[in-house]
């Protein structure tokens, strides 16, 4: 995890330069406008990102406290394997609406799906 979030940091930090620079030297903007519109960017994409730390949380916790395993042993059997797509279909769909992030919902919900899966054969 540590990987992928020096990554993210990285890749935003080269990115919000080298969107400042263009709009500073090619766009014509001053460097007060170029900084507004830096931070009006920041403040659209902050709850994205909150979603997307909570989600990584979640994710972590799950894989700690084996949940996957869990479910798969709990109720592994009593699903038939023909229903696990579409009940991951449905309960990923809805829990994207409860977040508001489609990669938070595969970060919840991999690491249950893919032991019932392996479960299951499949």
């Amino acid at each position: 995890a540590a990987d992928t979030t020096r990554t993210l940091v990285c890749s935003s930090l080269v990115g919000s330069a080298a969107a400042l620079a263009l709009s500073r030297f090619r766009g014509g903007l001053s460097t007060d406008e170029s900084m507004a519109s830096w931070l009006e960017g920041v403040k659209g994409v902050t709850e994205g990102v909150m979603i997307m730390v909570l989600a990584w949380s979640v994710g972590s916790m799950s894989n700690e406290l084996c949940i996957g395993a869990w479910v798969a042993e709990a109720i592994g059997s009593t699903i038939p394997p023909s229903l696990l797509p579409p009940a991951s279909l449905f309960v990923s769909g809805f829990v994207s609406l409860a977040t508001g992030s489609s990669w938070g919902a595969m970060v919840l919900l991999f690491p249950i799906v893919i032991p019932l899966a392996a479960l299951d054969g499949g």
